[in-house]
């Protein structure tokens, strides 16, 4: 499977996902203005991975900055790394957020008590 990598835009996180490592990484700002047209392919391209692989995944977050149109498309990630832990792969979520921006923790940790998946915080 070929690596995903989106670059990031003013209103878009980079999403660098790597299958080899099983790293999964969306990073930056996103308040899109087509949040489905951004998230397609991201969504498409996770699912073909959990049906495909069989190693270790690990989904990384690191938003600065995201609305309210991109944490549904966070939901439907988390939802699918659900299915795939549930399914009885090895799946973990990283919720990295500014050490000085509370509110982004708090999303973290509100999405971590809607799932059951290993979910981490992490202060930058």
């Amino acid at each position: 499977m070929e690596n995903l990598i989106i670059e990031s835009t003013e209103n878009t996180p980079r999403i660098d996902f790597n299958p080899d490592t099983g790293n999964l990484w969306l990073i930056g700002e996103s308040f899109p203005d087509m949040a489905h047209e951004f998230f397609k392919p991201v969504i498409q391209w996770f699912q073909a991975y959990i049906a495909s692989t069989r190693g270790p995944i690990i989904v990384k977050f690191k938003f600065s900055y995201f609305n309210t149109s991109t944490s549904k498309y966070i939901i439907n990630i988390l939802s699918l790394a659900e299915g795939g832990a549930a399914a009885g792969r090895a799946i973990e979520v990283e919720w990295h957020y500014p050490a000085n921006d509370e509110n982004i923790k708090q999303n973290g940790l509100e999405l971590a008590d809607g799932f059951h998946i290993h979910f981490t915080t992490i202060a930058y």
